[in-house]
């Protein structure tokens, strides 16, 4: 028994030529399933999206563990740049403290000068007069 086939005609746009196709009547029907064969193939296909999922799972689970890992290290260093930063500051502050000292220690010994240099210029000035 032969396959019994129509024939359609299609007209292609940009030239206008014409071709034949040949379509069968109609297809093999599909076997039928029984429902125990379905049920068979859903639980197959649920387990192994169980075990995909699963898996993903494990490599999320690592993936925040290592996260978790970073975030502690970082919280080290950044809690050790905020106690070298506090150092520092204090370290300013104290040299700052101590340049201000130099500066009034310098002012009085260069007042003092000044005042010497001014008796000294006065004593010079007297004695010039009187012994000249």
């Amino acid at each position: 028994m032969g396959a019994e086939f129509r024939i359609l005609q299609s007209i292609g746009a940009s030239e206008g030529v014409s071709h034949l196709h040949a379509v069968p009547l109609y297809t093999k029907p599909m076997t039928e399933i029984t429902r125990d064969e379905l049920n068979a193939r859903l639980e197959a296909l649920e387990s192994r999206m169980d075990s995909r999922v699963s898996s993903i799972g494990g490599k999320i689970d690592a993936f925040l563990a290592a996260q978790v890992e970073r975030d502690k290290a970082s919280e080290y260093r950044f809690g050790r740049i905020e106690s070298d930063l506090s150092s520092i500051k204090a370290d300013i502050k104290s040299t700052s403290t101590d340049v201000h000292e130099v500066r009034r220690t310098l002012a009085r010994y260069m007042g003092g000068i000044t005042v010497a240099a001014a008796i000294s210029g006065i004593v010079i000035g007297a004695v010039i007069k009187h012994v000249f």
